[in-house]
């Protein structure tokens, strides 16, 4: 029942986005609404043949004459795609960041960016970010290189205190966390047999209860070694049976009821062998 989940979440995930469908509409909104892409004369046979066109930036503006859609790299060599509102308050970005990474911002009215979207410029793992109206990430959905799906859940000070996610063989885990994002509470489910764990401050499993592939359950109590202390199980004929364990883990006292009710007390040496 140590059965670790994969590390779900411990560390910050960055930001995200994706880029190009929307840079390819947004030309086309462009031109549909007479934009700058400036197009050559008609050749003989009555043809168009795209010339270039150079800036160092490319604003858009309505009736009003305001800015509303702006194009540009940045100082830090990013090139951007900006939408602003009928204020002037962006309200959606698209940039790709010197690192290569591409990203997605929708904007609320106070300037704070709400979703984000980004593929990580090291693997191309795509992430969402959803956050509060100051800002602060409160939500990641996240796929990871193995194609693994994650979703996390922080707290106002930006602490991750909840993760879901699916393992490589397909197995759902969930992951509780307290306030110093250390995993208190484990949700597994190896190979279709549930279980619970309950960790303490340092994330060492204290309690552990699991159903095992034939149905029968278990519950095992840990020392701050991992070492078992004591333990309550039904056997596959439903026959109970508790257990105490030593400080090195092995069974010194065996309590139970036999397939016919009888009860039944077995203590053994540090060797495992039964005493009279």
């Amino acid at each position: 029942m140590d059965a670790t989940t994969a590390d779900l979440l411990n560390a910050r995930l960055v930001r995200m986005e994706r880029r190009n469908r929307l840079l390819t509409w947004a030309f086309g909104a462009m031109a549909t609404a007479g934009g700058l892409i400036v197009l050559a004369g008609a050749n003989p046979s009555g043809a168009l043949t795209p010339s270039v066109f150079e800036t160092g930036k490319l604003v858009i503006r309505d009736k009003e004459g305001r800015g509303r859609i702006e194009m540009e790299v940045t100082a830090a060599g990013a090139p951007a795609l900006l939408f602003r509102d009928a204020t002037g308050k962006i309200s959606m970005g698209l940039a790709v960041g010197p690192d290569g990474a591409p990203r997605i911002d929708l904007v609320n009215t106070a300037g704070k960016s709400v979703i984000r979207m980004q593929a990580d410029a090291a693997d191309g793992s795509p992430r969402i970010f959803l956050a509060d109206k100051e800002g602060k990430d409160h939500m990641v959905l996240y796929v990871g290189p193995d194609g693994c799906p994650l979703i996390g859940l922080s707290d106002q000070n930006g602490k991750g205190r909840m993760a879901f996610h699916l393992n490589p063989d397909g197995a759902p885990a969930a992951e509780f966390n307290d306030a110093n994002e250390k995993a208190r509470i484990r949700l597994i489910c190896p190979g279709g047999s549930p279980g619970l764990m309950l960790a303490d401050e340092k994330e060492e499993p204290r309690l552990a209860a699991i159903l095992t592939p034939n149905g029968s359950p278990s519950i095992g109590l840990f020392d701050a070694t991992r070492k078992t202390r004591f333990g309550l199980r039904l056997d596959a004929e439903g026959s109970p049976l508790m257990e105490c364990f030593d400080s090195e883990g092995k069974p010194r006292v065996s309590m139970g009821l036999d397939a016919g009710g009888n009860p039944g007390v077995v203590r053994m040496d540090k060797k495992g062998k039964a005493m009279p």
